[in-house]
Protein backbone atom coordinates (compact mmCIF):
# COMPACT_ATOMS: atom_id res chain seq x y z
CA UNK A 1 0.00 0.00 0.00
CA UNK A 2 1.39 3.62 -0.96
CA UNK A 3 0.74 6.50 1.27
CA UNK A 4 0.89 9.93 0.26
CA UNK A 5 1.61 13.16 2.19
CA UNK A 6 -0.38 16.12 1.14
CA UNK A 7 0.85 19.22 1.76
CA UNK A 8 -1.24 22.40 0.95
CA UNK A 9 1.10 25.30 0.92
CA UNK A 10 0.05 29.06 0.63
CA UNK A 11 3.31 30.67 -1.03
CA UNK A 12 1.28 34.22 -0.41
CA UNK A 13 4.97 35.79 -0.13
CA UNK A 14 6.66 33.40 -2.21
CA UNK A 15 6.97 36.19 -5.37
CA UNK A 16 8.88 38.28 -2.54
CA UNK A 17 10.95 35.87 -1.43
CA UNK A 18 14.10 36.10 -4.11
CA UNK A 19 14.26 32.47 -5.20
CA UNK A 20 13.87 30.95 -1.45
CA UNK A 21 12.70 27.31 -1.88
CA UNK A 22 9.43 26.40 -1.20
CA UNK A 23 8.35 22.71 0.05
CA UNK A 24 6.07 22.82 -3.67
CA UNK A 25 9.51 23.57 -5.63
CA UNK A 26 10.93 20.41 -3.04
CA UNK A 27 7.89 18.04 -3.37
CA UNK A 28 5.72 18.96 -6.42
CA UNK A 29 3.53 15.60 -6.54
CA UNK A 30 2.91 15.76 -3.16
CA UNK A 31 1.79 19.78 -2.77
CA UNK A 32 -1.07 21.93 -3.66
CA UNK A 33 0.23 25.64 -3.93
CA UNK A 34 -1.38 28.53 -3.84
CA UNK A 35 -0.86 31.89 -3.88
CA UNK A 36 -2.24 35.29 -4.72
CA UNK A 37 -1.54 38.85 -5.87
CA UNK A 38 -3.36 40.47 -4.00
CA UNK A 39 -1.22 40.60 -1.17
CA UNK A 40 1.98 41.01 -3.36
CA UNK A 41 1.11 43.07 -5.47
CA UNK A 42 -2.19 45.33 -4.42
CA UNK A 43 -5.41 44.47 -2.66
CA UNK A 44 -7.29 45.49 -5.25
CA UNK A 45 -5.64 42.97 -7.58
CA UNK A 46 -7.65 40.11 -6.06
CA UNK A 47 -6.08 37.17 -8.41
CA UNK A 48 -5.44 33.52 -7.02
CA UNK A 49 -3.43 30.80 -8.23
CA UNK A 50 -3.22 27.22 -7.74
CA UNK A 51 -0.66 24.62 -8.88
CA UNK A 52 -1.21 21.14 -8.09
CA UNK A 53 -0.26 17.73 -8.98
CA UNK A 54 -2.65 16.17 -12.06
CA UNK A 55 -3.82 13.56 -9.60
CA UNK A 56 -5.90 16.60 -7.45
CA UNK A 57 -6.96 18.99 -10.37
CA UNK A 58 -10.25 17.18 -11.09
CA UNK A 59 -11.08 17.64 -7.20
CA UNK A 60 -9.81 20.68 -7.30
CA UNK A 61 -12.04 21.71 -10.27
CA UNK A 62 -15.11 20.29 -8.88
CA UNK A 63 -14.58 22.05 -5.36
CA UNK A 64 -14.13 25.38 -6.93
CA UNK A 65 -17.45 24.97 -9.05
CA UNK A 66 -19.02 23.68 -5.79
CA UNK A 67 -18.57 26.85 -4.15
CA UNK A 68 -18.99 28.78 -7.26
CA UNK A 69 -16.07 30.39 -6.68
CA UNK A 70 -14.83 32.41 -9.82
CA UNK A 71 -12.08 34.93 -10.79
CA UNK A 72 -13.60 38.05 -12.09
CA UNK A 73 -12.50 38.15 -15.86
CA UNK A 74 -11.15 41.80 -15.90
CA UNK A 75 -8.70 40.90 -13.47
CA UNK A 76 -7.26 37.94 -14.75
CA UNK A 77 -7.12 39.36 -18.32
CA UNK A 78 -5.09 42.52 -16.06
CA UNK A 79 -3.24 39.97 -13.97
CA UNK A 80 -2.01 38.40 -17.15
CA UNK A 81 -1.04 41.51 -19.18
CA UNK A 82 0.73 42.85 -15.78
CA UNK A 83 3.23 39.39 -15.83
CA UNK A 84 3.96 39.09 -20.09
CA UNK A 85 4.58 42.70 -19.78
CA UNK A 86 7.26 42.62 -17.44
CA UNK A 87 6.22 44.67 -15.47
CA UNK A 88 5.78 42.68 -12.49
CA UNK A 89 9.53 42.51 -11.52
CA UNK A 90 9.75 45.94 -11.43
CA UNK A 91 6.48 46.16 -9.15
CA UNK A 92 8.12 43.09 -6.78
CA UNK A 93 11.25 44.77 -6.62
CA UNK A 94 9.79 47.74 -5.24
CA UNK A 95 6.75 45.97 -2.60
CA UNK A 96 9.73 44.54 -1.05
CA UNK A 97 11.58 47.74 -1.13
CA UNK A 98 8.69 48.90 0.79
CA UNK A 99 8.32 46.38 2.98
CA UNK A 100 11.99 46.14 4.17
CA UNK A 101 11.48 49.86 5.09
CA UNK A 102 8.66 49.04 7.57
CA UNK A 103 9.98 46.31 8.67
CA UNK A 104 13.00 48.00 9.96
CA UNK A 105 10.65 50.92 11.44
CA UNK A 106 9.53 47.87 13.32
CA UNK A 107 12.86 47.01 14.22
CA UNK A 108 14.05 50.39 15.21
CA UNK A 109 10.67 51.84 17.60
CA UNK A 110 10.69 48.39 19.31
CA UNK A 111 13.84 47.85 19.52
CA UNK A 112 13.23 47.04 23.49
CA UNK A 113 10.86 44.10 22.72
CA UNK A 114 10.88 40.74 21.32
CA UNK A 115 9.23 41.11 17.66
CA UNK A 116 9.25 37.93 15.72
CA UNK A 117 9.86 38.34 11.87
CA UNK A 118 12.14 39.29 9.60
CA UNK A 119 12.37 42.30 7.18
CA UNK A 120 10.64 40.60 4.53
CA UNK A 121 7.30 39.78 6.90
CA UNK A 122 4.26 41.33 6.03
CA UNK A 123 3.00 40.89 9.68
CA UNK A 124 5.62 40.71 13.09
CA UNK A 125 4.58 38.63 15.81
CA UNK A 126 4.78 41.44 18.98
CA UNK A 127 5.65 39.12 22.47
CA UNK A 128 3.93 41.31 25.49
CA UNK A 129 5.35 41.60 28.73
CA UNK A 130 3.92 39.04 31.60
CA UNK A 131 0.53 40.06 32.74
CA UNK A 132 -0.80 41.84 29.99
CA UNK A 133 -2.70 39.73 27.51
CA UNK A 134 -3.61 39.73 23.64
CA UNK A 135 -6.98 40.63 24.02
CA UNK A 136 -6.33 43.56 26.48
CA UNK A 137 -3.80 44.83 24.48
CA UNK A 138 -5.84 44.53 21.33
CA UNK A 139 -8.44 46.69 23.01
CA UNK A 140 -5.96 49.31 24.99
CA UNK A 141 -4.62 49.53 21.10
CA UNK A 142 -7.87 50.23 19.92
CA UNK A 143 -9.03 52.40 22.57
CA UNK A 144 -5.76 54.64 21.16
CA UNK A 145 -6.87 54.44 17.73
CA UNK A 146 -3.91 51.65 16.56
CA UNK A 147 -5.51 48.27 15.01
CA UNK A 148 -3.64 44.73 16.17
CA UNK A 149 -4.65 41.42 17.16
CA UNK A 150 -4.27 40.06 19.92
CA UNK A 151 -2.90 36.10 20.36
CA UNK A 152 -6.54 34.91 21.11
CA UNK A 153 -7.62 35.25 17.26
CA UNK A 154 -4.72 32.79 16.33
CA UNK A 155 -5.53 30.06 19.51
CA UNK A 156 -6.18 26.76 18.24
CA UNK A 157 -8.78 24.54 19.82
CA UNK A 158 -8.18 24.52 23.58
CA UNK A 159 -4.45 25.87 23.38
CA UNK A 160 -3.20 28.60 25.61
CA UNK A 161 -1.68 31.54 23.15
CA UNK A 162 1.65 33.32 23.81
CA UNK A 163 0.96 36.68 24.67
CA UNK A 164 1.22 38.43 21.97
CA UNK A 165 -0.08 40.52 19.13
CA UNK A 166 0.02 40.64 15.46
CA UNK A 167 1.46 43.66 13.86
CA UNK A 168 0.25 44.36 10.00
CA UNK A 169 3.33 46.30 8.67
CA UNK A 170 1.62 46.73 5.73
CA UNK A 171 -1.63 47.70 6.67
CA UNK A 172 -1.37 51.53 7.27
CA UNK A 173 -1.03 53.62 4.04
CA UNK A 174 2.11 55.32 5.22
CA UNK A 175 5.27 54.81 6.64
CA UNK A 176 4.37 57.76 8.72
CA UNK A 177 1.04 56.35 9.75
CA UNK A 178 3.09 52.98 10.64
CA UNK A 179 5.22 55.25 12.82
CA UNK A 180 2.83 56.90 14.35
CA UNK A 181 0.89 53.34 15.43
CA UNK A 182 4.34 51.75 16.56
CA UNK A 183 5.03 55.29 19.04
CA UNK A 184 1.51 54.31 20.07
CA UNK A 185 2.17 50.94 20.78
CA UNK A 186 5.73 51.32 22.25
CA UNK A 187 3.97 53.74 25.08
CA UNK A 188 1.09 50.81 25.88
CA UNK A 189 4.62 48.71 26.19
CA UNK A 190 6.08 50.93 28.67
Amino acid sequence: MIFYLLVIEDGICKLLSNGQSSIHDLAPENTIFTLSLSKTISPALRTAYIASPKRYRAAIDEALYSINLSQSALLTELASRLIVSRELDMLLERRAEGIEKRNELVDIILSEYTVRGDRHALSRWLVLPDGISGAQFEREAARRGVAVYGAEHFAVGKSIPENGARLAVCAPDSLQQLEDALQIIKGILK
